[in-house]
């Protein structure tokens, strides 16, 4: 993902290298020296990243710096991947061990070949990092300690999270008693009418729209009446003029005592807080969130972790003590809860990027693209990685990060959408490596790693397309297309480092033999392709329904 986020895909790698399965690999193929080489050089960069992170937003040198350096460590994950699949396809093959060896030794994978080869690659990519690493020479690196991360709810200070739900409004009664006698009291003639509420994003204008929607006072007075309300949620003023049949309603930011009932729902269960010092340092926090909700529960979401007054005052002297909140100032508080998520939790919000706004997410799938890139990290080995994947959602969606969760009859969650400013942040954060493609692109950059076209393609369009996009792409999703079979090898053979493809209702009749080629591949989708009679390729997960 983004610059900051090398750090931890560095630190995956090196715990990779260190694992005794690879190490066993390596031993089997003779490379043992080469990858313990990688680990050092790997090890001796990550231990400058976080200052060079730092640095490279207002350094442009040390950002170009880090940029040929994340190439290189991606270079090195799909290396590491590509090693660990062969070892397992290995492992699966059937036959008599003997013949299977006699065959292998004359065929060009055999373990000597394969292990000269692979250590060539290793090499070459341990002395590109060794010549970036000489390059940092020439900018002064320190050692930084990073944020003390956020354990996971389920792991973290006790089991009883206090939620605030969607359903549950804090500190906006005095606004919907004054909408609701607006509404009840308006002396339009109008068949429709339209009431606009105008304020800055995250203060809640959506929640307090469903709020007024479902007071009983207007939902009797409406039923008895002709005619229709609408009510409008919009940041600009000009959209409510333009749109609104009457003045708009202004909203503003919550009142401190309204922000710290708010704040200690979350923090401390609706109580107040044992300490006497700790609801001074508490209220001076809160200040800095401007009275926006969505501000107060991230900031409220990192304080829960923290218990003692040492602690409450460092996060409002360092962390807080730069970051003014205005109309345009709400981002950086919100990354404050980015930055003190664990890194695979960083992965798994970054990736929601890919998603347009406003759009509703299937949870599944969401979590089953998540364990495909390996976001998911198993808190022992007995644990089902899939309910590990419904915790990290849980976790992201308890800080703010999605909202309108949706459950089946039987409570199981369905889907969910992002706060548009969470949006923005996501895309913040992912930087160039995440991107949606609309029809106007003629190109992608070359350092996307996750794509999505947002347009229907003409069969014409696909070489000119596919030909656009860089060949390290790791997902690519492209929905809802109509695709000759030939067009599905041309796309299946040009991008060789995929785990994700997602080609939903694509009106393919088969999947192509050309995808067996694609070692890295974990999650495919070709549900609605209702002419597909059958897939003979082994994968992590598939998603085929109503094919």
């Amino acid at each position: 993902m983004a610059e900051e986020v090398l750090f931890n895909i560095a630190g995956d790698i090196i715990k990779k290298l260190g694992s005794g399965v690879l190490q066993q690999i390596g031993l089997w193929w003779g490379v043992n020296d080469e990858l313990e080489k990688l680990k050092s050089t790997l090890t001796t960069i990550q231990a400058v990243l976080l200052d060079a992170e730092e640095k490279s937003a207002l350094n442009n040198q040390v950002k170009l710096w880090l940029g040929k350096l994340k190439e290189v460590v991606y270079d090195a994950d799909d290396l590491l991947d590509d090693f660990s699949t062969e070892a397992l396809r290995r492992q699966v093959m059937g036959g008599n061990k003997v013949s299977k060896e006699v065959c292998l030794f004359f065929s060009p994978s055999n373990r000597i070949v394969y292990g000269y080869k692979v250590g060539h690659k290793i090499k070459a990519i341990r002395e590109r990092l060794d010549a970036i690493a000489k390059g940092r020479q020439d900018y002064p690196l320190d050692l930084l300690e990073r944020f003390r991360e956020a354990p996971l709810l389920s792991r973290g200070r006790d089991q009883t999270i206090s939620y605030v739900g969607e359903e549950e409004v804090i500190g906006r009664e005095d606004d919907r008693k004054a909408i609701v006698d607006l509404l009840l009291h308006s002396t339009t003639e109008d068949n429709v009418s339209v009431f606009p509420i105008v304020g800055m994003g995250g203060l809640g204008k959506t929640t307090l729209a469903q709020y007024v929607y479902n007071d009983e006072k207007v939902k009797t007075h409406f039923d008895l009446k002709l005619g229709s309300w609408i009510l409008v949620t919009t940041r600009s003023e000009m959209v409510a003029k333009i749109t609104g049949t009457l003045p708009h309603y202004p909203l503003e930011g919550l009142a401190l005592d309204k922000s710290w009932s708010l704040f200690k729902k979350i923090v401390f269960k609706g109580e107040e807080p044992k300490s006497p010092n700790v609801k001074p340092i508490g209220e001076q926090i809160i200040k800095k969130c401007g009275g926006v909700p969505l501000a107060i529960k991230t900031i409220a979401s990192i304080l829960y972790f923290k218990e003692t007054e040492g602690e409450w005052l460092r996060f409002l002297q360092d962390d807080l003590s730069n970051i003014a909140q205005n109309e345009n100032g709400i981002l950086p508080t919100l990354k404050l809860s980015y930055d003190h998520l664990s890194p695979h939790l960083k992965y798994c919000f970054a990736y929601c990027a890919l998603f347009p706004k406003n759009y509703e997410i299937d949870v599944k799938t969401l979590i089953h693209q998540w364990i495909a890139h390996g976001f998911i990290e198993l808190s022992n080995k007995s644990a089902c990685i899939e309910d590990s994947g419904i915790e990290y959602f849980m976790d992201l969606c308890w800080r703010s990060f999605f909202q309108n969760v949706k459950r089946d009859g039987f409570g199981n969650i369905q889907s969910c959408t992002m706060h548009d400013l969470m949006h923005d942040l996501a895309t913040l954060v992912a930087g160039k490596e995440i991107s949606i493609m609309n029809s106007k692109e003629k190109s992608v950059d070359e350092r996307v790693r996750h794509l999505k076209l947002d347009f229907r393609l003409d069969s014409s369009d696909i070489i000119p397309v596919v030909l656009s996009i860089p060949k390290k792409l790791r997902s690519f999703i492209l929905p809802h297309q109509e695709f000759y079979d030939h067009d599905a090898i041309r796309i299946f053979s040009n991008f060789k480092q995929l785990r994700v493809c997602g080609m939903q209702d694509c009106r393919m009749t088969e999947v192509s033999n050309s995808i067996e080629s694609l070692k890295h591949l974990r999650y495919l989708d070709v549900s609605k392709n209702s002419e597909i009679k059958a897939l003979q390729i082994l994968l992590q997960t598939y998603r085929i329904c109503k094919c």
